[in-house]
């Protein structure tokens, strides 16, 4: 009878983004191997480098077999490695994927999905060609940002008409495209499902989400007040995020909502009527500022007057004058959907609970957002024991890959985290909390969000391990003590990568001290 040796979690490390390698080893079979994401946030520093690291370490490491390949959803920071190294992950002289899982949100023929996916083109295409017209424009506004900075999930499109994205870059569909082309077998997950992991000990999963319920699908932010399910009240994420209501396909398609030019080639120009376009910027760039000019009879010294009384944060008598401005307010309406169609794309994760023999589970939550993770207790799970409601599944996780960085609306607080009352809970935390903080509006991102770091140390009693710390190193652990049945499961001495290894259970021999090299 084949039995479970050791399993152990590779999370890779410094990456605003996701990359999970298992390494399973089983009873006369040898080693097989899980990857669950690869990706990277758009333009941050060495992207490509990082990535190629991580790619060339996944092929060492599976000797180019990946039994399984997970794909939780269509987000930049879970599929970029596949563009980044794809003379790596993409060859399939390299690397061989025996099985694709992907969620039902994925599936070509299904009515449902077609239409989810032909929905988040249309704004996805709305809030990249927005972004590259603010580049081009060098329009400087917070909410500006945020949408540019929001862009970096999506990662590149194909603009319409065209086919290949700008530069001949691999697009996130188009990846899928050529998993779903490499791998021998391809599943679509439904949720409420039980299956097996494709291995030589077949581990049960159960499919927690996507839902397919669409209110549950597209509730993506708490509750106010008293009935809130996160550790953040409503309106508190630093992202801005509302629920500002979806806009019109017509708005949508020909871009107006916006004043883009849905017929310019380059993807990126502004239509002559917007109120963005150059003739009406009036020298409100930071960098025309060198260019001003007292004489009022000149174009320059039209730009002058404007920075005087709209733009300079104080006039002549030291008066505040940003609160007469209005450019911002323009964009408030284009952040709204690009927040809004980030969440809700998020929402379509795949949600995974694989089963270990002894009954404990590692839950895999990707970038699930509230609705997300509500829809996992409107149904109990079939095992072949018997059935596990999603409480129950939460009440015996020893492992969880935390939702979204760490970020303020992707952990739930009453039906997840406080649910999760195993005294051997570990948290896995992929995140660069420097980097999250340069995007988007003033304090940036927070990943992990603090109540939520706050909320994980607890719950796990100091066993929070983060992509951008060594939990030795940790002071935020500091208060919880370094437990040595934790710290003998943990191998962090690598820069690129961390190991976890949650079975065998029970104590695991001391770590012998290196007398040198």
């Amino acid at each position: 009878m084949t039995e479970l040796r050791a399993l152990t979690v590779r999370m890779y490390r410094g990456l605003l983004g996701d990359c999970f390698l298992l390494r399973v080893e089983t009873t006369g079979a040898a080693r097989q191997h899980i990857l669950i994401d690869c990706g990277l946030l758009q333009g941050l520093p060495r992207a490509a480098e990082r990535m190629t690291a991580v790619a060339r370490d996944i092929a060492a490491t599976t000797g180019g077999v990946v039994d399984l390949l997970v794909v939780t959803h269509e987000h930049w920071d879970h599929l970029s490695g596949f563009a980044q190294a794809k003379d790596i992950l993409l060859d399939g002289a390299r690397i061989r994927y025996r099985r694709l899982w992907l969620a039902w949100t994925e599936r070509p023929e299904d009515p449902q999905a077609r239409a989810l996916r032909a929905r988040f083109d249309k704004r996805k295409q709305a809030v990249s060609r927005l972004a590259l017209a603010l580049d081009e424009h060098r329009i400087d506004d917070p909410a500006a940002k945020l949408v540019r900075d929001l862009n970096g999930f999506i990662g590149p499109l194909d603009p319409p008409g065209t086919a290949a994205a700008p530069g001949g870059r691999l697009t996130g569909a188009r990846i899928l495209e050529e998993l779903t082309a490499l791998a021998e077998d391809v599943d679509y997950l439904e949720p409420g499902s039980v299956v097996e992991l494709p291995l030589d000990i077949g581990l049960p999963v159960a499919v927690l989400g996507p839902p397919r319920n669409e209110e549950r699908l597209f509730k993506d932010l708490p509750s106010s007040g008293a009935n809130k399910e996160t550790y953040l009240d409503r309106g508190g994420s630093a992202t801005g995020a509302s629920d500002e209501p979806d806009y019109t396909e017509e708005e949508l398609a020909n871009y107006s909502l916006f004043g883009v030019d849905g017929t310019a080639s380059d993807g990126g120009a502004l239509a002559l009527g917007s109120p963005f376009a150059p003739r009406y910027h009036a020298g409100l760039n930071e960098s025309d500022v060198e260019n001003r000019t007292t004489s009022p009879d000149t174009p320059a010294g039209i730009a002058d007057w404007f920075h005087t009384h709209y733009y300079d944060k104080l006039d002549e008598q030291g008066q505040s004058q940003s609160e007469r401005r209005i450019d911002g307010a323009n964009f408030q309406a284009p952040a709204s959907l690009a927040l809004k169609l980030d969440s809700d794309t998020n929402n379509t994760s795949l949600v995974l609970a694989i089963r270990l023999p002894d009954d404990r589970f590692m839950l895999f939550a990707a970038d699930a957002q509230v609705g997300n993770w509500l829809s996992w207790h409107d149904q109990d799970y079939g095992f072949a024991d018997r059935r596990w409601s999603a409480e129950e599944i939460l009440g015996a996780t020893a492992l969880y890959k935390v939702g979204h960085h760490g970020s303020h609306n992707a952990t739930l607080k009453g039906q997840g985290l406080a649910m999760m009352t195993r005294d051997d809970l570990v948290a896995l935390v992929s995140t660069v909390e420097e980097e999250a903080k340069s995007q988007g509006r003033p304090p940036g991102w927070l990943m992990p969000n603090p109540e939520v770091r706050k909320a994980l140390l607890e719950r796990t009693q100091g066993r929070l391990v983060r992509g951008d710390r060594r939990w030795k190193d940790d002071e935020d652990v500091t208060p919880y003590g370094r437990k040595r049945d934790f710290s003998a499961r943990l191998e962090e001495g690598n820069e690129l990568f961390v190991d976890y290894r949650i079975w065998p259970p029970g104590p695991l021999p001391r770590k012998r001290r290196s007398n040198g090299p």
